[in-house]
């Protein structure tokens, strides 16, 4: 017995959801209606529509008759009704009564699927296109994610696939910007570890060699022997040249890496990098040594005025410097966006940044040092 497809739209001719499901050749329909991914038995179908909103045009639906061998295990599924999503994903043209044998990638794997729905009610499925499945699905060869149920209703087997193809992304955005930030904790701890280790050694241990280089000078100075003045002498300048080599590593330390501030700064935008196409450069000055309430204001000030450009000025590029003015910090936020209106809103923020900026803590003298 031949069968000739028909198509029940949702009213539009061209509409993007659509089903198609068989008749005979005889006239007489199928007793198979589809209706909200359910196959219901009735006497005298009704042919209900499929909106566009029952299926997105991104998620496929099809309805697979099943072939069962004479142990009641599944051999093959053949295609009854499938919407114009499920005939998209498909390089080829899609028919009824096509063999999931013959036209699915790894069949195999399909074929155990249905299997499993048939016997256990349903069955759950990720499957992933990418360029290696071109010939079956996406001629494009774009990765997409799909997660595909697998339902037993009645004497059929329906197959439901949701695209995630944009969670998918947005976790593995998520996961690379979770290890970014772990790198960047990293990368911060070390800084401020080497950059302790530099002020303690300018501090500490230079002052006490200088100290004694002062001391050995002093012992040459009035030895009466000749030969010890000259021993004592040799120390001297070989302490001096210490001095010197450790006064080149600290300078090494604080060129090559960048201040604790700076790293701050850099995790304060990092959500506008993530979340937007801004670039952003960040410049301290080496002379900026601030304690932790100006380090918190500072900080507050960049996430406002960072926020702002991009929100109200659709900055495509900003400049942070933070520099110091006598016992002052001073921050420079330029950027090459539509600038700030006349009459700011009272909601801009700007009243808090005045607020933080007007506070009394000062640089003292060894923050300033």
């Amino acid at each position: 017995m031949s069968t000739t497809p028909n198509t029940f739209t949702s009213g539009n001719p061209t509409s993007s959801s659509h089903m198609r499901v068989a008749s005979t050749s005889t006239g007489a329909p199928n007793p198979v209606g589809v209706e909200n991914h359910q196959i219901r038995r009735a006497p005298v179908p009704r042919q209900r529509p499929l909106t566009p909103r029952s299926f997105p045009k991104r998620h496929y639906v099809c309805v697979h008759g099943v072939e069962l061998d004479q142990f009641g295990d599944v051999v093959d599924a053949r295609l009854r009704a499938w919407n114009l999503a499920y005939e998209e994903l498909r390089t080829k043209p899609v028919a009824m009564h096509q063999s999931v044998r013959d036209t699915y990638f790894a069949p195999e794997i399909a074929i155990d699927f249905v299997s499993r729905a048939w016997r256990a009610g349903s069955a759950q499925q990720v499957f992933e296109l990418t360029p290696a499945t071109r010939d079956r699905y996406r001629p494009d060869g774009a990765v997409a994610y799909f997660n595909v149920l697998w339902q037993r209703v009645g004497d059929y087997v329906v197959e439901v696939g949701n695209d995630l193809t944009e969670v998918r992304m947005l976790q593995m955005q998520l996961k690379d910007h979770e290890s970014a930030s772990a790198t960047a904790m990293q990368a911060r701890i070390v800084a401020q570890e080497r950059e302790r280790i530099a002020r303690d050694l300018h501090d500490s241990v230079i002052q006490q060699l200088f100290a004694s280089v002062l001391l050995l000078n002093s012992l040459a100075g009035n030895s009466s022997s000749p030969d010890c003045a000259q021993a004592t002498q040799r120390v001297a300048e070989t302490l001096s040249q210490v001095i010197t080599e450790i006064r080149e590593c600290i300078l090494h330390v604080r060129e090559t890496i960048p201040s604790s501030l700076e790293m701050e700064l850099r995790d304060v935008v990092g959500f506008l990098v993530g979340a937007t196409a801004t670039r952003f450069v960040v410049d301290i000055a080496d002379d900026v040594r601030c304690d932790g309430e100006i380090r918190s204001n500072i900080r507050a000030v960049v996430r406002e005025s960072a926020t702002n450009a991009v929100k109200h000025g659709h900055a495509e590029n900003i400049t942070i410097s933070v520099v110091r003015s006598g016992y002052h910090v001073i921050v420079y936020i330029a950027d090459d966006g539509v600038g700030m209106p006349d009459e700011p809103s009272a909601s801009s923020g700007l009243s808090n940044l005045r607020g933080r900026a007007r506070s009394p803590r000062r640089v003292n003298d060894r923050e300033a040092a």
